[in-house]
C-alpha cells in the first residue's frame, strides 16, 4: 500500500463536509428542526470519522521516509483503551440522537439508529468488564510477544516471513505472514495453555480468512503510526544483528516511563 491518503479519503471528508454544513443551515433558518438534527448529527459524526482517518494516513505519509526504525525492547507498549471508550461513547450518544431526531426521516433510520447507540452501549459494557482491550506488543530480542490479559502468544523474528502496511475498512492495519503458524500456537501461553492456544490458532484461522494474513494490528490502537511499525517489524526480521538491541535496557529515572517505547525513525 502506497502511504497517504487517497482520492476517495479526500472526497470523502468534503462530501461528508457539505452535507454537514446545509444541515447546520437548515437547522438555523428553522426548517424541520428534528430533521435538521438528525441530519446534522449524522454527517458531522462521518466528518469526524473522515477527518480522523485522513490524519492517520497523513502521518503515515510522513513517515515514508524513514530508513530505520528502532524501538526500546522489553517494554510493553500497551493497548490506548482511551479511544475505544471515545468511540462507544460517540456512537451511544449520537445515536441516541438519532433516535429521537430520525421519526422525521423514518422508520428504518431510526432502527438502524438503535442499532448504533446499542453498539456504542455494548462497546463501553465490554471494555468495562474488560472483555475487550488490554493488550499489548512487547519487542525482544527473540520476537514480538503479543498479549491480551494473562494469556500471549510469540512471532519469532526468525519466523516472521513478510509484513505489510494496508488498510482495512479505511483504518491503517499492519498485516504480518509468518511461515510456520503452528509455531505460533506452540508459543501461546497463559493460566490455561491449551487454551490459550486454542485461542491463538482460532485467531490465525479468522485472520487468514477475513484479512488474508495471519496476525494484524490496528496500530492506532497502541499509538503507533502504521509505517513505523512495519519497518520496525521488517528491520529486525531481516537484520539478525538488531536484534540485541531490544534487550531490555535500564534508562536513569525521568528518561523513560513504562510504555514509552514507541517507534523513533532515525
Amino acid at each position: 500500500m502506497k502511504p497517504g491518503p487517497r482520492l476517495t479519503d479526500w472526497l470523502l471528508l468534503l462530501g461528508s463536509l457539505a452535507f454537514t454544513v446545509v444541515a447546520a443551515l437548515l437547522l438555523v433558518a428553522g426548517r424541520d428542526a428534528r430533521g435538521a438534527i438528525a441530519c446534522l448529527t449524522f454527517f458531522g459524526m462521518c466528518t469526524a470519522v473522515a477527518t480522523w482517518i485522513l490524519v492517520l494516513k497523513l502521518r503515515m505519509r510522513a513517515s515514508a521516509d524513514a530508513v530505520r526504525v528502532s524501538i526500546v525492547g522489553g517494554v510493553a507498549i500497551p493497548s490506548r483503551d482511551s479511544l475505544r471508550w471515545i468511540g462507544g461513547a460517540g456512537l451511544a450518544v449520537g445515536g441516541s440522537i438519532l433516535v429521537w431526531s430520525g421519526a422525521a426521516i423514518g422508520v428504518v433510520f431510526q432502527g438502524l439508529s438503535v442499532f448504533m447507540a446499542g453498539a456504542g452501549v455494548t462497546l463501553m459494557v465490554l471494555l468495562a468488564t474488560k472483555r475487550v482491550g488490554g493488550h499489548s506488543l512487547t519487542f525482544s530480542p527473540e520476537g514480538l510477544r503479543v498479549a491480551n490479559g494473562a494469556e500471549s502468544f510469540v512471532v519469532r523474528w526468525t519466523n516472521l516471513a513478510a509484513v505489510d502496511a494496508a488498510e482495512f475498512h479505511s483504518n491503517p492495519v499492519v498485516l504480518l505472514h509468518v511461515r510456520d503458524a503452528d509455531e505460533v500456537v506452540a508459543t501461546a501461553k497463559g493460566p490455561d495453555v491449551e487454551r490459550a492456544r486454542r485461542r491463538v490458532a482460532r485467531m490465525i484461522q479468522k485472520n487468514r480468512g477475513w484479512v488474508g494474513c495471519d496476525v494484524f494490528f490496528i496500530p492506532y490502537h497502541f499509538g503507533l503510526d502504521a509505517v513505523l511499525l512495519t519497518k520496525a517489524l521488517a528491520g529486525y526480521a531481516a537484520h539478525p544483528e538488531r536484534r540485541a538491541e531490544l534487550a531490555l535496557h535500564w534508562l536513569p529515572a525521568g528518561d523513560r516511563r513504562d510504555g514509552d517505547s514507541r517507534p523513533g525513525p532515525e
